[in-house]
């Protein structure tokens, strides 16, 4: 049973970096959303996972 309401973010689990999304990811590093995207289609800039049909990167090193 839940109680209370859901939130759009899952646990951190220890020892793992959480996921941020594409706009996240632009907002921390202060890039705009076409560039994240870019990155991505070059496989370049933060490494990315597909979840789900989203696309979610780690704010972390390479």
């Amino acid at each position: 049973m839940l109680v209370g309401r859901p939130t759009n973010r899952p646990a951190t689990v220890q020892g793992r970096r959480p996921l941020l999304t594409a706009e996240e990811l632009a907002d921390f590093l202060g890039v705009p959303l076409a560039t994240v995207y870019a990155w991505n289609h070059h496989r370049q800039g933060p490494r990315a996972h597909k979840v789900g049909r989203y696309t979610c990167a780690t704010a972390g090193r390479r």
